[in-house]
Parts: structure tokens; C-alpha cells; sequence
């Protein structure tokens, strides 16, 4: 037959157990901030510094705008750290040289770029145009460099990039116009044909609304309202073909740059060394707390035991 025991009660009151949480906790929002500060010193500093850039959609000239697609942005981002952009930054620097002394062999430039990948952040601020490339390196002025750096080569890279554009704009319009110019000949070929055969006298020929002196012909008038509608069509192409030839008829806006990389003040430590007093100050305030209600739990046990 079974034996039941059973399970022995604590005999720690519970106003003890409190007054220890409390001193635990006390013990603990003394030692995270000792322990942060200790680490820190052991781990090589890093310094952080960013560029502050605006980058909007921008209709070039007459010309449709080069995107609309809402993930403009995204696709900038993934601009600025491909290997398009980064490994100029790399040459520009002598970055393979700059890593690679001290080592047995020079590294690979994609073994730099990896490296640099790394090194790089970017924010979106919500509902904003603005992108902040942030940089980071045991080297404060490698990271202002390099920011600044590749800030300016993406800005290159969008100047490029729009004035293709415009060339290709440019090069769109001259070929509507002489496609326009083949119509209209067309078109006026046929509306002489049907005037000279029906023997049509009109004096507007240029005019849809004013009907000819003889008598109304549905073919001729149909030939001449295609006529003054392809003139139409060619006067506009040809205008907006004038105008993007014309000297700074488009300004190119690529990106604004909002504030350049400086070298950082202070290492990046400052980040974990706040975040270890917050969580002190956290435990010390929940162990004074605890240990006041032990206390007063003591008192009341004291008083309860003397009645």
C-alpha cells in the first residue's frame, strides 16, 4: 500500500523572501553598468558617421518621369550597395591596400567589398525622400571618408543616369517627328488627290470648321480634317523636340545632400554604456521597491506574532 508524504512547507517567511529579491535586484542594478564599462574596455572602439541625402523623382524636362514605382526608394538603396557603386568607392580609397597591410597576402576586392557591405547601414525615415547612409569603423575618419565617398559617387551615378535619359528622350522625339513628318506627307498627298480629282475650291484649307465654296464632300472633308490633325500632331512633336535641345532647358537634380559624414566625437560605446545604467537604474528602483515591501510584510509579521 502507498505511503503518501506530504511535501514539506517552507518555513521561510515571506517578508524574507522579498528583502532578498530586493537586495538581489540592488546587488544586479550595481554590477550591469561595472560589468558594461569592463567589456567596453576591452573591445576596440568604433566610430560611427553618416550622410544625410534627399532623393526625389524627377521629371526630366517634358519628358514622363523615370519611375514611378513606390518602391523607388528600396531600389535606390540597393543602388547604393551594389557592387557598381562600392567598388569605385573601394578604388577611390585604396581600400584593398589600406586592409591589406599588415596581412601575408593582399585581399580580393571582393573580399573588400564584403567587408564594406558590412560596415554600411541605411534608414528610410518613413513617408520621407530622405535615405541617411550610415558608415561605421574602428577608424573615425575612414568612416566620415567613406560615407562621403560613396555619397558622391551615387550622385555621379544619378547624373549619368538622367542624362541618358534625356539623350534617349531626345532621341525618341527626333524620331516622332519624322514619323509625324511621313503622315502628314501622306495625309497631304490623299487630300490633294480627293481636291483635284472633285475639283473641290476651298479657300481654308487649313480650317476643320470652314466648309468649302462647292458643294459639301463627305471623303474630301474626312481628308482634310487627317491632315490638320497630323499638322497638329507635328507642331507639337517638333516643339517639344526644340525645347529639350535648347541650352539648360532641363536641370539635373540628382540627389541633395542634407549634411555630410564628419569624423565621429565618440566611440559607439556610449550607445551600450546608457543602455547598462537604464537597466541598473531599472533594477535598483524594482529592488528598493521589493525591499520596502518586505519590510513593511516584516513589521506586520512582527505585530501579528506578539498579538
Amino acid at each position: 500500500m502507498a505511503v503518501f508524504h506530504p511535501r514539506p512547507v517552507s518555513s521561510t517567511p515571506q517578508s524574507t523572501k522579498l528583502i532578498r529579491s530586493g537586495i538581489y535586484l540592488l546587488l544586479c542594478g550595481a554590477l550591469i553598468p561595472l560589468i558594461a564599462y569592463v567589456a567596453v574596455l576591452f573591445l576596440p572602439p568604433e566610430y560611427t558617421s553618416e550622410v544625410t541625402i534627399e532623393v526625389k523623382l524627377q521629371r526630366i524636362g517634358i519628358l514622363t518621369q523615370e519611375d514611378t514605382d513606390t518602391l523607388f526608394l528600396h531600389d535606390q538603396i540597393q543602388i547604393i550597395q551594389s557592387k557598381g557603386i562600392l567598388y569605385p568607392v573601394i578604388d577611390e580609397l585604396g581600400l584593398v591596400d589600406k586592409w591589406s597591410a599588415g596581412l601575408a597576402a593582399q585581399i580580393a576586392r571582393e573580399d573588400a567589398y564584403q567587408r564594406l557591405l558590412k560596415m554600411i547601414n541605411i534608414k528610410q525615415p518613413r513617408n520621407t525622400d530622405i535615405l541617411v547612409v550610415e558608415v561605421t569603423s574602428t577608424d573615425r575618419q575612414e568612416a566620415a571618408d567613406i560615407a562621403n565617398t560613396i555619397v558622391s559617387i551615387y550622385e555621379k551615378r544619378r547624373r549619368d543616369d538622367q542624362e541618358q535619359l534625356i539623350t534617349a528622350g531626345l532621341s525618341e522625339l527626333t524620331q516622332e517627328v519624322e514619323e509625324q513628318r511621313h503622315k502628314v506627307d501622306l495625309a497631304k498627298t490623299a487630300f490633294e488627290r480627293i481636291r483635284d480629282r472633285d475639283h473641290v475650291i476651298d479657300p481654308n484649307p487649313d480650317n476643320k470648321s470652314a466648309p468649302p465654296v462647292t458643294r459639301l464632300n463627305p471623303e474630301y472633308e474626312a481628308a482634310k480634317r487627317e491632315l490638320i490633325e497630323a499638322k497638329e500632331l507635328l507642331d507639337s512633336a517638333e516643339q517639344r523636340s526644340e525645347t529639350l535641345k535648347r541650352p539648360n532647358a532641363v536641370t539635373i537634380i540628382p540627389i541633395e545632400i542634407l549634411e555630410r559624414a564628419v569624423p565621429a566625437k565618440a566611440p559607439n560605446f556610449q550607445f551600450i554604456q546608457k543602455i547598462s545604467i537604464y537597466l541598473g537604474i531599472l533594477c535598483a528602483v524594482s529592488g528598493v521597491i521589493l525591499l520596502c515591501m518586505g519590510l513593511r510584510l516584516k513589521c506586520q509579521e512582527a505585530g501579528s506574532a506578539q498579538d
